[in-house]
């Protein structure tokens, strides 16, 4: 079974901020689960995921081989 975190537990490990989570989940930017009117969890793997989602290539310089 895919891990469950709290927002203490994925401000830590992700280096974001709790005010920054709190408003994603509001605007609904980020992958998790509502279990109550303030009991929100988040799963390891789709915050993995969605972070992989949002990263950006390095850009290649002028000569160099793809």
């Amino acid at each position: 079974m895919d891990e469950m975190l709290d927002y203490g537990q994925v401000a830590e490990e992700y280096n974001i901020k709790k005010g920054t989570l709190h408003c994603w989940v509001h605007q609904r930017k980020i992958p998790h689960l509502r279990l109550g009117p303030r009991f929100v969890r988040f799963r390891r793997s789709e915050i993995e995921a969605w972070m992989r989602e949002k990263e950006v290539p390095l850009a290649r310089t002028e000569g160099e081989n793809p």
